[in-house]
């Protein structure tokens, strides 16, 4: 169905393809499947690309885009990056795949996925992406390529599926698939059922009124707001480090740092967005195992906790990134 808010939705190829625009001027375009559009690939191809292209031209004038992939199981992989083209501005390797040794444990490339930009261009405008545990497959490869685009990826870990199968008839006419490749990530990670994580955690369930996790993303798109910044800073520092408190103290301590963290996240002026981002990503990551565990730090992995104060790392990468260093930009404007 429509999603609620949506001004001037626009369906192509029975719903497959959603979009219109969201309460505040923002673009959505929903994804729901990356097969079934015809019977030969060509013409499939060629529907997909209509329907994207059209979907794309009546938002080119939007401040940001949510593409929505959380109910997209998959389907083909050239259709993945057919969308994928339409936001990549050079060819862009979006994974590797990976295959055993026969009789080791070792694994070796047997080629790159890449995908090519359209020579028109790509579409002009900051793209976020929706995801969460039903993205999977071919869905994940599109993520993948989204991702390397420079597109922030909001919602909940995907499913974690993106090897192909191996599909084979068994005697009784069952169909019989096994993953027989690996595929990693540009920097070599393998996402395998653990599933490609998210820039901006954010979980809920949408309802007439609102959708969080839409909201989310949007969010995000406000104005930097550096004098927030500085205040956000100084009530994180007030609230501690929950880690180093009984579960009991911890708790609220630690809902509360995720709120301000996440909000940090999102005020941050861009000269230090990155450095916030890589600490308000990890906390956000590492959260729900702290909610299990009962807010009990000894039952956590030490390094992953001290990962998130010690900023030398993060703060060489954004320098590369052209960014400074949080201190120093907090001495010249807090």
């Amino acid at each position: 169905g429509e999603l609620p808010g949506l001004t001037g939705p626009r369906l192509a190829l029975d719903g497959a393809v959603v979009s219109g625009l969201l309460p505040g001027g923002h673009g959505y375009l929903a994804i729901t499947r990356l097969a079934g559009f015809a019977e030969d690939r060509d013409t499939e191809e060629r529907l997909l690309a209509d329907a994207l292209d059209d979907a794309l031209g009546s938002l080119a004038e939007v401040p940001g885009l949510v593409i929505d992939l959380r109910t997209n199981r998959g389907g083909r992989e050239s259709l993945a990056l057919l969308v994928a083209s339409r936001f990549v501005t050079a060819d862009t390797v979006v994974a590797t795949r990976e295959v055993r040794v026969g009789g080791t444990d070792r694994y070796v490339g047997a080629g790159d996925v890449v995908v090519s930009p359209l020579p028109t261009g790509a579409f002009p405008v900051s793209v976020a992406v929706l995801t969460g545990p039903a993205t999977a497959g071919a869905a994940e490869l599109l993520v993948l390529a989204l991702g390397e685009a420079g597109a922030m990826l909001v919602g909940e870990r995907t499913a974690g599926s993106l090897s192909p199968l191996l599909v084979r008839e068994l005697p009784n006419g069952w169909n019989l698939g096994l993953s027989h490749q690996r595929v990693v990530d540009s920097e070599g990670t393998w996402w395998e059922v653990v599933g490609l994580p998210v820039d901006l955690l954010a979980e809920g369930v949408a309802t007439a009124d609102h959708d969080p996790v839409i909201e989310a993303a949007t969010a995000f798109w406000s104005p930097d707001d550096p004098a927030r910044f500085c205040e956000v800073t100084r009530e994180l520092e007030e609230v501690g480090d929950p880690f180093s408190l009984p579960p009991e103290q911890a708790e609220p301590l630690a809902r509360r740092f995720l709120d301000l963290i996440t909000e940090a996240h999102r005020v941050a002026p861009p000269e230090i967005r990155r450095q916030v981002g890589l600490v308000a990503t990890g906390y956000a990551d590492l959260f729900p195992d702290y909610e299990a565990a009962g807010f009990d730090a000894t039952r956590l992995d030490d390094e992953r906790i001290a990962a998130l104060f010690r900023d030398d790392e993060d703060i060489q990468a954004a320098r590369d990134q052209g960014e400074i260093p949080i201190e120093d930009w907090e001495a010249a404007n807090c």
